[in-house]
């Protein structure tokens, strides 16, 4: 789900359902129900087409183009195998499709069968907006020849709103048989600075085997500065907002079963202690999401924090400023 700016009351916000991805674009005081709109199509019975994890955001710009990332599955009827893309697709104001079939970024043409090295496996997108353009991470696996062991990257590209390559997609960290690299998230910082975090294993470290990392990226998504650690913590799911002129993050740490949060600072650097929320009823806090009170909402802008708790089908909530 993303804001339509400048006016906090309009969303859009978009799903998977069956194998295609579907979206609206609502009022939040409005009583008249949303239309479902239907960004892919997907009615092809060989090769299966299923359309999964779509991401959204709205570009700072025109306040009227959202960009749309999600994961293509293409399952073979004959031998099972998979082939995987990451997508792009954009719309428009008013809920237009502003292209008809969505942008393949990966042009990827291999199937995976989770044996075979070279064959990539796309999961995990994110997207964030600066500007008039989109930048968007996503991780690239595949297995090492060798080891037969499988690898991650993170990968960076960025796209304009009108759909031109800005930043042609690269690995920004690539995982190891020593390390592995997984969970990222990106978020807009401000008109030249984009914000990526992510986790990593070491199994064989001496002492904390998972960290939380953070590096800077500029405004098109390059030059990534060094990686700064900012926490020895392992989590399923970690989501960041701008608030004020600090970064909100909160993260599900698997180390204490609840959620942990900080407020960075512009440079990365810790603007305030970790803290951890406590359980209100004493269950594991999972699958975090958080967004921001807003002007004219709240005259004081925080954090809206969201979890769940999946085994007693629990949804919680916090607001923190």
């Amino acid at each position: 789900v993303s804001q339509i700016y400048p006016n906090d009351f309009w969303y859009l916000t978009a799903w998977r359902q069956e194998n295609n991805i579907k979206f609206i674009r609502a009022h939040a005081t409005s009583d008249i129900p949303p239309v479902v709109s239907s960004l892919t199509n997907n009615t092809s019975l060989s090769p299966v087409v299923r359309d999964t994890d779509p991401a959204v955001d709205v570009t700072q710009y025109s306040h009227s183009v959202a960009g749309v990332t999600f994961i293509r599955d293409e399952e073979s009827t004959t031998d099972g195998k998979h082939r995987y893309n990451v997508l792009f697709s954009r719309i428009g104001d008013g809920g237009a499709l502003l292209t008809p079939t969505p942008l393949n970024l990966t042009q990827n043409n291999l199937w995976w069968d989770g044996i075979t090295s070279g064959v990539p496996y796309y999961y995990e997108p994110h997207i964030t907006s600066i500007e008039n353009r989109y930048v968007l991470s996503w991780v690239t696996n595949f297995v090492d020849e060798e080891t037969t062991n499988s690898y991650a990257q993170i990968t960076i590209a960025a796209y304009d709103e009108n759909g031109a390559q800005v930043t042609a997609p690269y690995s920004v960290v690539e995982s190891s048989a020593a390390i592995a690299y997984f969970s990222p998230q990106i978020a807009r910082f401000d008109d030249s600075k984009i914000f990526l975090t992510y986790f990593s294993h070491e199994p064989e470290a001496v002492g904390d085997k998972y960290k939380l990392w953070l590096k800077i990226l500029d405004g098109n998504g390059r030059n990534p500065s060094a990686a700064k650690l900012i926490d020895a913590t392992h989590g399923d799911s970690l989501d960041m907002v701008k608030i004020g002129d600090k970064m909100f993050m909160a993260w599900s740490n698997n180390l204490t079963d609840r959620i942990s949060h900080v407020f960075i600072n512009s440079d990365g650097t810790l603007s305030t202690a970790i803290q951890d929320l406590e359980s209100p009823d004493g269950r594991r806090m999972d699958t975090v999401s958080v967004t921001y009170a807003y002007p004219p909402i709240i005259t004081n802008p925080g954090a809206s924090l969201t979890w769940e708790n999946p085994q007693a089908d629990r949804l919680y909530y916090a607001m923190i400023n």
